[in-house]
């Protein structure tokens, strides 16, 4: 092959060195004898050394060669194949110098070719040797077109494991398949639960009868439905669906509506608000995003919707969004139409992905599985893909490890799967994530051979790692796998429960030495790294602290280590008798919290709990914001029985003034007249029937509680008996957070029925409490609940322990008992089985237990 000679020519060559981007030379008719380069012996080519790169050698004698040119597409091409276009979609050539033997594209070159890191696109490409001498050019290609794909991303080495799957299963109307939905659907289940997926989007799965008849169900399953049954049938249970129900009111024209998300109960929570009815129809839309359609010719039974949730991991608390998607499946020969098809492919994309992007506010993690209906060899475009790509998303089939990447995932439920030869199958079905940096492993799910393939379309799965919170990237950029600016430490769960784990027993040298706490003596408790606490990103606990074997009446004070200790004080004790408080400390200097002690005294220290670095829960140096017996907050005087004090929060003690949803509190009853109670609530509302502090006469007794903040920024301290009161502010949660605070209700009231039966909990009994879908706590997304717990009427010393239903119990107590007292704690901790919790006692005991909050992220 001969081109014009370089004074002629007729492209102009951007000679940029080895490897630089050149525009293509024209090719002409020979005006001269130029001798033509040398076959070449051999072509290879491999994913480069560094993410985003690739790596082309060759062997070449050099003979009659003043350059190679690499050319790239994203499309099969060919310059002798008529049926092929001579240049492909993206079209770029790079070149190397006559003494090269190898080309490593850099990761800015191969994004230039339309294969960024991430998209996980592979080159096409043809080498070939040019002899350019004064006379004119000579080429001599390759024969052969090949494939590489560029280097993955590395994927995080630390985070949480999340393993997804997509998975168009196949409409239940197609009833002309080799098999019914019916027969299919046990393989379906089967391959999921295989694979252990966390969530799974599906496509195809819709609304309507099962046995694939049109109309009405009439009480007869659901396609939805039969999912479900069957995944239980096999030992599946813990998985359920978003939505069982249409996306559309009765009647209403509509597309597709299969496209559903499934997710392993026991793993995740939900935390959108997705339901199967509106009022008491079957239909709901809260949880979908219309997609468009063509402005011409297409009508509103064309339109499709994307479907989204907000999900919870529950053992580490991080959140990220999980999308389905099912894009427009209409393809035409015709060029000029195909190509209004592409584009709409790629509107829908858009619409998708933005919806959720106005949800996701905070910049969290998005995992989005689609059955995309295109592929990059379709001449026309690749748009949708592209979408995702330019929006920030990592396609992860760009996996560290991959399995069938060669094979197409749409199997037409052939016996055989045909391997394409160029080492990458059409992928019409995708898992994209954003804000996760690169993909563990990637698995297209297929056998050669099978004659009974549960759906025309394969499984995929992906293991990605989810960044623990404060490492979020927020965003990221697409080519760069999700490594943007943005969301970041904003983005973390507001706490983070622990199962209540004991870190310290001065009476047993249980991270301590073996001795009381001495009188106006300290101790530093280490928290960090203990418990399930990590040893870094803490910014404060949730501890249980109990006095127990005291030589005198005083009090502990918790605080941050390397700061000064306040005039606040955390737990109140006597002589003979055990007592306990629950405290949020900030976390100090190496990891630690302080405890004082003003008396002498054993301490046991209880872990229940963490807030992240950067999460929504600011933790103070406690601070005095009541105190009536100085006249701090309030007049300088005993509040008087069934009087009230409405105490100042926001603006003081280090909470601001405005945008304050709850504080947390520290409330001390001293000096009361008589035995009675306090309760804690906004101000503003009605006083509820419910209880934060019980006291009685010559006692200082100290309760933590976490109260909504009310009209003007106060909240509301009613007694019973005349007291004394202080109070002290540890914290306060924005009204952005995830922790809703709510008017205290009474969930369990052993004396007189609520909640369980009227009876006491027996000596080493139990009762379990149902929580969830109670006094505005919601039936689903809650991972945990603020609860004041309440022991009377005890018959002899011991101690109340709280945990979810269906854990086991532990040694960490929550509630010391004292006989002819009654005593309250505060406790934070997650929801069990079915929403409930589960209150166990040493001793015969009445309890009481008041919601007082719950957090749903």
């Amino acid at each position: 092959m001969m081109r014009k000679p370089v004074g002629t020519l007729t492209a102009v060559v951007l000679a940029l060195g080895a490897g630089a981007l050149a525009a293509p030379l024209q090719v002409s008719t020979a005006v001269a004898a130029v001798a033509r380069p040398a076959s070449f012996a051999s072509v290879t080519s491999k994913p480069g050394p560094n993410p985003g790169e690739v790596t082309i050698s060759w062997v070449h004698d050099g003979t009659s060669t003043t350059r190679y040119e690499v050319e790239t597409g994203l499309t099969s091409f060919s310059r002798t194949d008529p049926s092929m276009p001579v240049h492909a979609r993206g079209w770029k050539v790079f070149t190397a110098p006559a003494g090269a033997r190898s080309l490593t594209l850099s990761a800015a070159q191969t994004a230039a070719a339309g294969a960024p890191v991430g998209s996980a696109n592979h080159l096409y490409f043809r080498l070939r040797a040019v002899n350019a001498t004064s006379s004119g050019e000579a080429l001599r290609d390759h024969p052969y077109l090949q494939t590489v794909g560029v280097a993955p991303a590395v994927p995080a080495a630390t985070g949480t494991p999340l393993r997804v799957g997509q998975f168009n299963v196949r409409t239940a109307r197609a009833t002309t398949d080799p098999q019914t939905w019916m027969e299919r659907v046990p393989e379906v289940s089967k391959q999921i639960l295989d694979h252990r997926l966390g969530l799974v989007a599906l496509q195809e799965l819709g609304p309507g009868r099962a046995d694939g008849v049109a109309g009405s169900t009439g009480g007869r399953p659901r396609q939805t439905d039969s999912l479900l049954t069957e995944l239980k049938n096999q030992g599946g249970e813990r998985y359920k669906l978003i939505q069982t129900t249409p996306y559309v009111k009765a009647g209403t024209e509509a597309s597709t509506q299969g496209m559903r998300i499934l997710y392993d109960s026991d793993q995740y929570t939900m935390l959108s608000d997705c339901a199967d009815k509106t009022g008491t129809s079957a239909w709901n839309d809260v949880c979908t995003i219309a997609l468009p359609i063509r402005p011409t010719g297409d009508s509103d039974s064309d339109r499709r919707k994307a479907v989204y949730s907000l999900f919870a991991d529950k053992a580490t608390g991080e959140r990220f969004y999980f999308v389905s998607v099912h894009l427009d499946a209409r393809h035409s020969t015709d060029v000029a139409v195909e190509r209004t098809y592409d584009q709409l492919r790629a509107a829908q994309m858009a619409a998708a992905v933005d919806g959720v992007a106005r949800q996701n506010s905070t910049g969290l993690p998005v995992v989005l599985g689609s059955d995309i209906n295109t592929w990059q060899n379709n001449k026309v475009g690749y748009t949708a893909h592209d979408v995702l790509v330019s929006k920030g998303f990592y396609d992860t089939a760009a996996a560290a490890r991959t399995t069938n990447l060669r094979y197409t995932t749409m199997n037409d439920f052939k016996t055989t799967m045909a391997d394409p030869g160029t080492g990458f199958g059409s992928r019409l079905d995708v898992l994209m994530a954003k804000g996760i940096t690169g993909a563990v492993a990637w698995e297209n799910v297929m056998e050669v051979t099978d004659s009974t393939r549960p759906s025309d379309h394969n499984m995929v799965v992906a293991d990605l790692r989810l960044p623990t919170t404060g490492d979020q990237p927020g965003g990221g950029t697409g080519s760069g796998g999700g490594t943007g600016s943005g969301g970041g430490s904003t983005d973390a769960p507001d706490y983070r429960p622990v199962t209540a784990t004991r870190l310290v027993d001065t009476r047993t040298g249980t991270g301590a030495p073996d001795a009381p706490v001495a009188a106006q003596g300290t101790l530093d408790v280490t928290v960090a790294g203990r418990g399930g606490v990590p040893a870094e990103g803490v910014d404060a606990v949730v501890l249980n602290l109990t006095a127990v074997g005291a030589k005198a009446a005083g009090y502990l004070t918790a605080y941050p280590s390397g700061t000064t200790r306040t005039t606040a004080s955390t737990l109140n004790f006597s002589t003979g008798t055990a007592m306990a408080n629950s405290v949020v400390v900030k976390v100090g200097t190496n990891g630690k919290v302080r405890l004082y002690g003003s008396a002498a005294t054993d301490v046991l220290v209880d872990v229940q709990g963490w807030f992240p670095t950067g999460s929504r829960y600011t933790g103070l140096t406690p601070a005095r914001l009541l105190d009536t017996r100085t006249g701090t907050g309030a007049p300088k005087a005993l509040v008087g029985a069934t009087r009230k004090v409405d105490l100042q929060v926001t603006g003081r003690g280090g909470v601001p003034a405005s945008g304050v949803g709850s504080v947390v509190l520290n409330l001390t009853s001293t000096g009361p007249t008589g035995s009675g109670y306090l309760t804690a609530y906004p101000a503003g509302v009605a006083r509820p029937d419910a209880s934060s502090l019980n006291f009685v006469p010559s006692r200082s007794t100290a309760n933590g509680v976490v109260v909504k903040v009310g009209t003007s920024g106060r909240v509301s301290l009613y007694v019973s008996a005349g007291t004394h009161l202080v109070a002290d502010v540890q914290g306060w949660f924005p009204t952005s957070s995830d922790l809703t605070g709510l008017t205290p209700a009474r969930l369990l009231d052993t004396r007189d029925g609520t909640g369980a039966a009227t009876a006491a909990v027996a000596a080493g009994g139990q009762v379990e409490v149902q929580v969830t879908g109670r006094e505005g706590v919601p039936t689903d997304g809650v991972t945990a609940v603020v609860l004041n717990v309440t022991a009377t009427q005890s018959t002899k010393a011991g101690f109340v322990s709280v945990r979810p239903t269906g854990t086991a119990k532990t040694t960490a107590s929550d509630l010391a008992l004292v006989p002819g007292r009654s005593i309250a704690n505060r406790v934070i901790l997650p929801v069990g089985a079915d929403g409930r919790v589960t209150l166990s006692s040493t001793a015969q005991t009445h309890l009481v237990a008041d919601v007082v909050g719950y957090l749903a992220g």
